[in-house]
């Protein structure tokens, strides 16, 4: 099994990283100004890893699309089997930033004793679908229903539980996230924004576009979000999947077909659009599958298939060669935010040919 090390500078060899350095190198002129004009815009990519934590197998995967692939932010769920050892290994890897991903799948930090508004039968969060009272319909009309007891909380209780995880991350990692607490307009949600506030984590700070898409028989359709205000003049955006690289994540027409799953199929046909932005967001589930996922409810069954197919994904020699070839600039949310250089300064550290500094 090659390490990253390794890996990252067999990527793109060739013709794809002489044309890549050719255009680097051609772009500097003899002083700030003429490189200035002539350095070619290029691409600016956060490849974000969702639900990390879920459980330490599905970790595996995880930091395996970290370690031998392009994954440049993590977002962590807090309340899962597999969080402590996502935190241990996010803190021996400071180049990634790291979100607060606020499923709520699992079950409370603290005792049910001090969170019983939050908990059900089985302990774990009562709008989640692993939770007897929670089990109404199937897949995302499941989620949906569950999702109502969001408002039949202690308002006090839920904060409380959101700062013992935020502290949490403080306690193993020695930071809090970098991002999360937005969404929704639930009592759990606000206690979110209001805790994401406290711990000094950024929200809002990208745009998404409109996604619709269908699963297990049910319709969404969200409409476009702009950034905060304060984070548009950054021009980040967030990749629809659902549009090109997952557009048969789900089951069009009403049927998954994970054979049909093709991430790099879809930056090959729509890769042109996502290249002409400035900063971009694409987010992905990698992960290895346990009983623990296995025996999850709803959603779980569709995206647990997924995860492996993300893994092998990130992991591919074929992405490496794309990003090299289109001169993409990976970078984290820090990066992204505070125009910092922190993942290809890492780059640079282990002498991945992907590095652009």
């Amino acid at each position: 099994m090659p390490n990253r090390r390794d890996f990252l500078k067999q990527a793109g060899k060739g013709s794809l990283v002489a044309a890549a350095t050719g255009a680097g190198l051609s772009s500097f002129g003899s002083n700030e100004a003429s490189a200035a004009e002539t350095t070619p815009k290029h691409l600016k990519l956060i490849i974000r890893g969702d639900d990390v934590g879920y459980s330490e197998v599905c970790n595996i995967g995880t930091f395996k699309a970290v370690d031998q692939g392009p994954v440049t932010s993590l977002d962590v769920m807090f309340d899962c089997p597999g969080t402590i050892d996502a935190l241990e290994q996010l803190r021996k890897r400071p180049w990634l930033s790291i979100g607060w991903h606020n499923h709520c799948w699992g079950k409370p930090i603290l005792s049910p004793e001090k969170v019983p508004s939050l908990v059900g039968k089985d302990g774990h969060f009562k709008w989640s679908v692993r939770d007897g009272t929670a089990l109404v319909g199937d897949g995302m009309k499941k989620r949906e229903e569950a999702a109502k007891l969001e408002d039949q909380v202690n308002y006090d209780e839920v904060v409380a539980e959101f700062r013992a995880q935020m502290q949490l991350c403080v306690v193993i990692v020695g930071r809090p996230p970098d991002t999360g607490g937005m969404g929704g307009h639930s009592l759990v949600s606000k206690a979110a924004a209001q805790v994401a506030e406290e711990f000094g984590l950024k929200s809002g700070w990208f745009a998404h576009a409109p996604t619709n898409f269908t699963m297990n028989g049910a319709v969404f359709n969200y409409p476009a979000v702009p950034a905060k205000p304060e984070y548009r003049h950054l021009n980040i955006e967030m990749a629809s999947g659902m549009d090109s690289i997952g557009k048969y994540a789900f089951d069009p027409p009403g049927k998954f077909e994970a054979e049909r799953y093709d991430p790099m199929a879809g930056l090959r046909s729509d890769g042109g659009k996502f290249l002409e932005k400035e900063i971009l967001q694409m987010a992905f589930h990698p992960g290895f599958i346990d009983d623990y996922l296995a025996t999850d409810g709803g959603i779980q069954f569709t995206m647990n298939r997924l995860r492996v197919l993300d893994a092998h994904f990130l992991c591919s020699q074929e992405l490496h060669e794309w990003l090299k070839e289109h001169h993409v600039e990976l970078i984290n949310q820090r990066d992204a935010l505070n125009g910092t250089h922190e993942y290809q300064n890492h780059l640079k550290e282990v002498g991945s040919d992907l590095c652009m500094i």
